[in-house]
């Protein structure tokens, strides 16, 4: 059996520098960035266009009839007049709205009388927006939807002047349909990040209770919540370590999906420090040794083969989904990796292995291999 617990102090060096890295790149500046919904900010959708170049001798009246035929009123009554020879035909902010089904047969019905057309590709939503003068914009443009049924595309830029706005609805337009413009207030913004970090803490809050209780029966069951929470502590703070340095590298922003990947990160993590501290109380009822190293070290080897295949199946999910999905979702499916990551490695290496050091009161790292503690001892009788 390996003795995981011998090495806790270099286990909890290498923790701590991994901390004070995350911290040092959290805090300074440049580093950790906040999306729109967390500092205010513009959000616009844009669906492709579907347009009609009709046959010849078809007029508006025609198109209007042809749309009415096939039971879309709302849509005919909103057609507006030919322009560059083409008619554009309206499919969002209907009502009632078209689905993906209804879209068909409306494509389906106008062939019959002209060419159809409804194609856009990101490429050139980010053309039109650099051209516009938004090139930052422009590089975190987000497709949703993967068949050109429901694809759309998700456009978040900073806060913009009146003249601005018109000028990025005006331009979309050009391109597309707009789905949905609407405006963050900064104030609002401000309150969900405050709320979101109330989140946060009251959902740690209430496991360090949980703990507590749950291991009410042990001599010091308050040192058991309160490894664990450092363990999910430390767990937090390496996912924000990680995505400060990718704002830094990669211009990446904290959304709130980022917040849903914390919550999730909490409750997954905890779960599996859990399992090891409940194999520790389980160890110290059997009495299977007088000293708290030998039985940390039991319950390690009994629960580290479970926790790394439960990490290891829950990353390769989370990988395709990111393969396969991606785009929308990826803050929420990359913060979770790194949260699965250090959570299974906390569980094993900080969590229990604090648990020995608080019950040993060997606080001190280990010099040359000798507890800096014992070292002193030593010098004092020689």
């Amino acid at each position: 059996m390996l003795d995981f617990v011998s090495k806790r102090h270099w286990f909890l060096l290498a923790s701590a520098i991994l901390v004070v890295a995350g911290l040092i790149s959290i805090l300074v500046p440049g580093g950790l960035k906040l999306g729109m919904d967390f500092k205010g900010g513009m959000s616009a959708t844009i669906v492709p266009p579907v347009t009609l170049v009709p046959n010849e001798g078809v007029t508006l009246p025609d198109v209007r009839e042809k749309l009415t035929a096939l039971g879309f009123p709302q849509v005919a009554d909103k057609v507006p007049p030919e322009a560059g020879g083409q008619f554009s035909i309206p499919t969002v902010n209907l009502d009632p709205a078209l689905s993906k089904d209804d879209l068909d047969v409306v494509k389906n019905g106008l062939a019959e009388i002209g060419l159809v057309d409804g194609t856009l590709t990101i490429g050139q939503v980010k053309d039109k927006l650099t051209a516009l003068g938004f090139s930052q914009a422009a590089e975190k443009v987000q497709q949703l939807g993967a068949s050109e049924a429901d694809r759309a595309f998700l456009i978040r830029t900073a806060k913009l002047s009146t003249d601005e706005q018109e000028t990025l609805r005006g331009g979309l337009q050009e391109i597309g349909q707009l789905k949905e413009f609407m405006f963050v207030d900064s104030i609002v913004a401000s309150k969900t990040a405050r709320n979101a970090a109330i989140a946060v803490g009251a959902a740690m809050a209430a496991m360090l209770v949980y703990m507590i209780w749950a291991f009410r029966k042990m001599p010091n069951p308050v040192r058991y919540g309160t490894c664990a929470i450092i363990a999910l502590l430390f767990n937090v703070l390496m996912v924000l370590g990680v995505f400060s340095f990718l704002g830094r590298t990669l211009d990446w922003e904290i959304d709130p999906m980022f917040i849903t990947a914390m919550l999730a990160i909490i409750g997954y993590s905890i779960n599996d420090t859990i399992v090891v501290l409940d194999r520790v109380r389980e160890n110290v009822t059997r009495l299977i040794s007088a000293d708290i190293s030998t039985i940390a070290n039991h319950a390690i080897a009994g629960t580290i083969t479970r926790s790394l295949n439960t990490s290891i199946t829950t990353v390769l999910a989370v990988l395709v989904v990111y393969a396969f999905v991606g785009g929308p979702i990826e803050t929420f499916l990359v913060a979770l990796l790194i949260g699965i990551v250090a959570g299974t490695y906390s569980s094993i290496f900080i969590a229990s292995q604090l648990l020995v050091v608080w019950e040993t009161r060997q606080w001190r790292v280990r010099a040359n291999s000798v507890p800096v503690t014992e070292k002193a001892g030593i010098e004092r009788q020689g």
